[in-house]
C-alpha cells in the first residue's frame, strides 16, 4: 500500500529519474541508508567519532554525524530546533575533518534548503554540565571532566544553556571544534585546559566559502568549504535563463515579423494606388473618346 502513492510515476521515462533524484538531493540524499567510513579515536573511556563528508549542507534524517564521550556522558551538536525534541532530524549536516582526538566542524546549509520546506538553521550543542564531575569555561571553550577523561568544545558563539544542556547558535555559517583527552595522555584537567586554550585558531566567514584552521595538541586541521548551490537553485537559474532566452527570441522574431508585415502593408498600398491610378487613366481615356459616333450615317438594312 505504501507504493501506491507512486503509481502515477510508473509511466515516466527512466532517463528522467536521475534528473529528478538530483533535483531532490538536498532534501532526500541523506535519508538513504548506507555504509560510511567513520573516523574513530579511542583511549580507554575517552572516544571521539565522526562522519567527515556525509552530505554536508543537505537536510538530515536520524543520523548522528559526530559525538564525543568521556565514558558515560556524551556531547554533540545537532541542527534544527526540532532536533531538541529527541527526533534527531538535523535541518542540515556539517562538514567535518577529524585528526586523531581533534575534530573541526563546519555548518553551512545548501542554498536551496529553504525551498525544500526545511525550517531552522540554528545549531545547538548538547552538553549536560550537571553530569560531569567538573566543568569550566574559557572564552568560547567549555570543558568537562568525568573521572580521568576530558572533553573540550569550542563553541561558535557564547550563549546561556537552555534547560541546563542546550547552547544554541543562530548564524548561517558556524565553526565548532572538539577535543578529547585523558589523564594518562594529557596530564591533569588543568593541563588539558591550558594546552587547549593555547591553541591557534582562525576562521574567515566572508563570501561564499568558509575557511578555518586550528593548531592544537600537535594536530593541524584546515577546512575550506564552499557550500553547494543546490539542485533546486540550479534548476531555478536554468529556468530563468531559458525564460529570458525565449523572451529574447520572441522579441527578435516579432520584430522581424513586424518589419515583414509593414513591408507587406506598404507593398499592398503601393499596388492599390498603382491600380487606382491605372483605373483613373483608363477612365479618363474613355471619357475623351465616346463609344458611339452620333454624326455618322446609319444605313437602313435592305429589305
Amino acid at each position: 500500500s505504501y507504493f501506491k502513492s507512486f503509481a502515477p510515476t510508473r509511466n515516466l521515462p527512466t532517463a528522467i529519474i536521475p534528473f529528478l533524484a538530483w533535483v531532490a538531493s538536498t532534501r532526500g540524499a541523506s535519508s538513504v541508508l548506507n555504509t560510511e567510513e567513520e573516523d574513530l579515536y579511542k583511549y580507554k573511556t575517552t572516544t571521539l567519532n565522526s562522519l567527515g563528508n556525509y552530505f554536508p549542507g543537505h537536510a538530515g534524517a536520524q543520523q548522528m554525524v559526530w559525538a564525543a564521550s568521556t565514558g558515560t556522558i556524551g556531547t554533540f551538536t545537532e541542527s534544527g530546533e526540532r532536533s531538541k525534541e529527541g527526533q534527531v532530524l538535523n535541518s542540515h549536516f556539517p562538514y567535518i575533518k577529524q585528526e586523531s582526538n581533534v575534530a573541526l566542524i563546519v555548518y553551512y546549509p545548501n542554498w536551496d534548503l529553504e525551498f525544500t520546506g526545511i525550517e531552522g538553521i540554528e545549531v545547538f550543542l548538547y552538553f549536560e554540565a550537571s553530569r560531569y564531575d567538573e566543568t569550566t569555561t574559557s572564552g568560547n571553550w567549555i570543558f568537562g571532566r568525568e573521572e580521568e577523561s576530558y572533553v573540550g568544545i569550542r563553541r561558535h558563539c557564547v550563549v546561556d544553556f537552555e534547560e541546563g544542556k542546550y547552547g544554541i547558535c543562530q548564524d548561517e555559517k558556524q565553526v565548532w571544534v572538539t577535543i578529547v583527552g585523558h589523564n594518562e595522555t594529557h596530564g591533569s584537567f588543568e593541563e588539558f585546559i591550558d594546552t587547549t586554550t593555547k591553541s591557534d585558531f582562525s576562521q574567515d566567514l566572508k563570501g561564499r566559502c568558509i575557511e578555518s584552521e586550528i593548531k592544537i595538541d600537535g594536530q593541524k586541521i584546515r577546512i575550506e568549504y564552499c557550500r553547494n548551490m543546490g539542485a533546486i537553485f540550479a534548476l531555478i537559474l536554468i529556468f530563468v535563463f531559458l525564460s529570458l532566452s525565449c523572451c529574447c527570441c520572441c522579441f527578435v522574431c516579432c520584430r522581424k515579423k513586424r518589419r515583414v508585415w509593414k513591408a507587406c502593408v506598404n507593398g499592398t498600398r503601393e499596388k492599390a494606388n498603382e491600380l487606382k491610378n491605372k483605373i483613373s487613366r483608363k477612365s479618363s481615356d474613355m471619357n475623351g473618346k465616346p463609344l458611339v459616333d452620333r454624326d455618322a450615317d446609319v444605313e437602313s438594312p435592305s429589305l
